[in-house]
């Protein structure tokens, strides 16, 4: 078992209690927040001994309450799509859920997770599922950890009939013959990859055939994917969604890319007609594919969504300008190699933490709601603090980095095949990533995954005159729990919420995805924290014939990926019946 990361919530919890010590094991790792937080309230920090038990109970790794209340379901900063027709029925579910990790926080009543669990086997059952002693059951997982988003891990079983989730039930209680076995694994809700692309250099159909595959293997169930067109969406948008709905295995979130003035002009209707809520501007382009937007364009994409609270910008936030003046300094100044650090000198933080601070101050005077996606600085995670702090009512911020960025830095032995904008960084800058994501200031992980070969990515050209753009889908959630979980930079329970729950929280499509609850989508990751597996590309069924891990040793991967109720992957193998019954996911 992992070793706890203490943070200083579990300090805020165990004040809230009336304690005065937080006991600790000696394998726990306590961050400098919360030894900060502990001094603050009061908390005296103190070795286990034989009364830990008392202490330890309702904060044990497995059954910890993971509420936080600045992210809740109520918070401003939380956009969620309650169509009466599809999220009516979870209201009672979730009300008591509520009741329930109150109950826990406060110490009052129930210890464990597992408990209030076993207690609520009715309520935790769908709305319109059978009774508890018949109906149908169409596959049931067994023994297995379940880790449910802001309410921690237990023990326990789930029933799925159909494509959904029917219960949640202690080890024992479900019903089925058509079993996964999952002990000793654990069971997480489909992984939620908010930021891929496709068809920037293949042909879009096959991209996402082969894709979708590819994500499975990594236990991704759902994807964002940015959509770009030199056209009107309305000609191109009904393409793709035939596309999906022919090719997919799994389900497509699209954001569209905003380049042109026609597209801007056209926003309402995008939203109206097309139910689109998500769409995407780059402060710096791609050169060859997507142009850089000028503030006056932004302001205009601005001006477009103010009047629909629930549309999101997303944005590349580089400051084109610096990154032209720092590339021409590196020319001169730097001899070129293929290597990171080299290519780190034409994009320093400081062209990124500017263009944050920018689109910051900009949402913030027109009222928009911005996510600031692959955030690689430290920098522009002290903006997102500083920004929450004191950010209007009619406002949110969120902010995304990715699996990569997570992963590896600018040390890395890595040529031109980890080229990206913005670039990968020093270690320092990769640690200040994880501690966000723990705080909470990063709300989600993306992948940023490009299907691109070799050939096309022209590594041949060196770092500076290669394309940009790496796979990543298929070992997004393994190199997560690799240097995350089992590196013991973040448990799972906080991993699950920024990897699956956020967001489809934050684009509308939570509860059915981003949880275990009775009646959401049955999309399950069954992972093996402890199966090791050496990257082989051609395993990863990409198109993509490398991997930013090829030849590396991961540890923590995902044994069976389960995809509307269907088990659809198993040790790497897609099933050879396994239907593709992938969808396009819009707001009603």
């Amino acid at each position: 078992m992992p070793r706890r990361i203490i943070t200083a919530l579990d300090i805020e919890m165990v004040a809230g209690m009336g304690k005065t010590q937080f006991l600790v094991e000696e394998s726990d790792v306590v961050t400098d927040i919360a030894r900060e937080k502990a001094d603050q309230l009061n908390i005296e920090i103190k070795k286990a001994g034989p009364e830990k038990e008392a202490l330890r109970d309702s904060i044990s790794e497995k059954h910890r309450s993971h509420l936080q209340d600045n992210k809740g379901e109520d918070s401003p900063h939380v956009k969620t799509d309650k169509s009466p027709d599809d999220l009516e029925k979870f209201k009672t579910e979730l009300s008591q859920i509520k009741q329930d990790l109150q109950t826990l926080k406060s110490g009052s009543g129930e210890s464990s997770l597992a408990e209030v669990v076993q207690r609520r086997t009715t309520t935790w059952r769908s709305p319109e599922a059978e009774t508890q002693e018949s109906g149908p059951v169409d596959l049931t997982i067994k023994n297995g950890n379940l880790v449910i988003p802001r309410l921690g891990i237990m023990q326990g079983d789930l029933e799925i009939y159909g494509s959904k989730i029917k219960a949640v039930t202690a080890s024992g209680k479900a019903r089925g013959d058509n079993i996964i076995d999952a002990a000793g694994l654990y069971v997480l809700p489909g992984i939620v990859d908010p930021h891929i692309h496709l068809g920037l250099f293949g042909e879009l159909g096959d991209e996402i055939a082969r894709e979708s595959a590819s994500a499975l293997v990594g236990g991704v169930t759902t994807v964002g994917c940015f959509l770009n067109t030199d056209r009107s969406y309305f000609d191109y948008f009904p393409q793709f969604v035939e596309l999906v709905e022919k090719n997919s295995y799994i389900d497509i979130y699209p954001h569209f890319v905003i380049t042109k003035p026609e597209q801007v002009a056209e926003i309402p209707s995008y939203v109206e007609e097309l139910k689109i809520k998500s769409f995407k501007i780059y402060m710096c382009g791609i050169p060859g594919i997507i142009p850089s937007m000028s503030d006056n364009q932004i302001l205009d994409v601005f001006e477009k969504v103010q009047a629909y609270p629930d549309v999101t910008i997303a944005i590349h936030a580089e400051n084109s300008h610096l990154v032209e003046r720092a590339t021409e300094k590196a020319r001169n100044l730097v001899e070129e190699k293929n290597n990171l650090q080299s290519w780190e000198e034409t994009r320093p933080s400081l062209v990124e933490e500017e263009a944050v601070k920018r689109a910051v101050l900009l949402a913030e005077r027109y009222g928009v709601s911005i996510y600031l996606v692959h955030l690689s600085a430290r920098e522009s995670i002290n903006v997102v603090r500083e920004s929450r702090r004191r950010a209007p009512a009619d406002y949110s911020l969120y902010a995304e980095t990715t699996s990569p960025y997570l992963t590896n830095n600018s040390g890395s032995p890595l040529d031109a095949r980890a080229k990206m904008m913005p670039p990968f960084r020093s270690r320092e800058h990769t640690e200040a990533l994880w501690a966000g994501l723990r705080e909470g200031q990063i709300d989600t992980i993306g992948t940023d995954n490009v299907t691109i070969t070799l050939a096309e990515k022209k590594i041949e050209d060196g770092m500076w005159g290669a394309m940009p753009g790496y796979p990543a889908l298929a070992t997004h959630l393994p190199s997560l729990l690799h240097e995350g979980v089992n590196g013991d930079r973040i448990d799972l329970v906080r991993l699950a919420e920024a990897a699956s729950l956020r967001p489809a929280e934050i684009f509308g499509f939570y509860p059915p995805k981003g949880s275990l609850l009775p009646g959401s989508d049955a999309d399950l990751a069954i992972v093996d924290l402890n199966k090791t597996v050496r990257v082989d590309p051609q395993k990863l069924l990409s198109r993509s014939d490398f991997s930013l891990f090829e030849g590396r040793k991961l540890r923590g991967w995902p044994v069976y990926t389960v995809k509307g109720g269907q088990l659809i992957m198993r040790e790497g193998e897609i099933s050879a019946d396994a239907k593709r019954r992938g969808m396009v996911i819009r707001h009603r």
